[in-house]
């Protein structure tokens, strides 16, 4: 039985497929259907492996299981749906290695803010901070340097 027959089934896996790394509520705001029929259809797809999972941030994320992106680019992608972590990593990808007063100034995030995305993204193995005296540097994890130029290649966000 191929369970993307179904209509809605199959709806709900394309748009996580074209995009990946939504919330359970941006799917339903973005597909307009009842949060039940969601959680129904969101449930037959994840029990026969269409669509996998990951935690981020407290809230769980979608993605079509379909070898499309590895472990990076799924870590990357769910930090990517916010803003100013965006930013960040952006400008983290263009410059290389930044320091903390440089990478802030090349965004419009208050000092507070940007220290508290920083240590997020830090905390879940995103970014390295390589300390040297007084200051810090700021880039990306080697590992997620890859998986960033794949996101960009597809041009996802």
């Amino acid at each position: 039985m191929n369970i993307l027959k179904h209509p809605a089934r199959l709806f709900i896996y394309e748009t996580i497929s074209s995009r990946p790394g939504m919330g359970f509520n941006d799917l339903c705001r973005a597909l307009e259907i009842n949060r039940g029929t969601l959680h129904y259809h969101l449930g037959t797809l994840l029990s026969a492996r269409k669509v996998v999972v990951m935690e981020y941030a407290g809230k769980t994320v979608y993605f079509a299981n379909n070898a499309r992106f590895g472990d990076p680019e799924r870590r990357l992608l769910a930090h990517m749906k916010n803003p100013a972590q965006r930013e960040l990593l952006k400008n983290l990808h263009a410059h290389g290695h930044l320091r903390r007063g440089d990478l802030i100034g090349l965004t419009r995030l208050s000092i507070p803010a940007a220290a508290w995305h920083l240590k997020s993204l830090s905390d879940e193995g995103i970014i390295r901070i390589v300390k040297s005296g007084r200051e810090a540097f700021y880039s990306l994890h080697p590992e997620m340097v890859s998986g960033f130029s794949v996101l960009i290649a597809a041009n996802i966000e």
